[in-house]
């Protein structure tokens, strides 16, 4: 993963901190079948929380709602003050999305694409801004290349240029050091470094336990569409939170 252990920890928090995230019996449902039931949660500016969970909690599915790309069945996401739904495009503009997946158009350039997925967030970009983010994660030599001739670390580090896109206040990242290669990893870990110095604030999805543990403030275990487990991280606490998600993944798959 690259220089992960070297993330910087956040200046600290102030007590008066607004919240980044505020949500209220959120419940998501696909057809019949119950996703998220019941979540509550407030995550505070200015931390790094990380999400564990078995494949089939909700994990993701929370992030994409978050990041207002799908809609809650019943309850409420407030992302920087604003409604998910009723507010959803300046919600959706306070935050950046980086998953395993890069989600670039492989007919469009490297500069269109940037450019497309800025105008979506309703950031307007000069050419030179586009090139300047670009060369942060070392694109801008392929910058009027389709982005379908890329490699695939080199799409990896375009979907992280679209992530940090107009420094968004809350960045969801969903396993996004699964398939990036060293210098891709580097570089995302130099991205999050900075993001995190200037007081941003960061969910992440993860199954790496002691990674994860490593640089976030707070744990999350979401289990069976709900949210089991909330604990501040700790030097001395790993051993104990990692025995008992041990234990309830263990009772899961009997």
């Amino acid at each position: 993963m690259g220089r992960a252990q070297e993330f910087p920890r956040a200046k600290a928090t102030p007590r008066n901190a607004e919240p980044a995230v505020e949500i209220r019996e959120l419940v998501k449902h696909y057809g019949a079948t119950p996703v998220l039931r019941g979540i509550n949660l407030t995550i505070v500016a200015g931390t790094f929380v990380a999400l564990f969970g078995a494949n089939g909690a909700g994990k993701s599915t929370l992030l994409n709602l978050i990041a207002t790309l799908a809609r809650p069945t019943s309850g409420t996401i407030r992302v920087c003050g604003f409604d998910s739904v009723e507010d959803g495009p300046r919600a959706r503009g306070c935050a950046g999305m980086l998953s395993h997946a890069p989600w670039v158009y492989d007919r469009m350039s490297v500069r269109d694409n940037i450019r497309f997925f800025a105008k979506l967030r309703g950031i307007h970009l000069e050419d030179a801004e586009i090139l300047d983010a670009l060369a942060e994660m070392d694109l801008d030599h392929v910058a009027d290349d389709d982005a379908g001739t890329l490699s695939r670390g080199m799409k990896q580090r375009l979907g992280i240029v679209r992530a940090f896109l107009g420094t968004p206040a809350l960045l969801l990242m969903d396993e996004p050091f699964t398939g990036l290669d060293r210098k891709s990893a580097d570089l995302l870990c130099d991205q999050i470094g900075r993001f995190r110095q200037a007081g941003g604030t960061i969910l992440t999805v993860t199954h790496a336990i002691s990674e994860g543990w490593r640089i976030a403030d707070r744990a999350l275990v979401l289990h069976q569409g709900r949210l089991v487990q909330d604990v501040p991280v700790s030097p001395d606490g790993l051993e104990s939170f990692a025995a008992q998600y041990d234990d309830r993944m263990r009772g899961e798959d009997n």
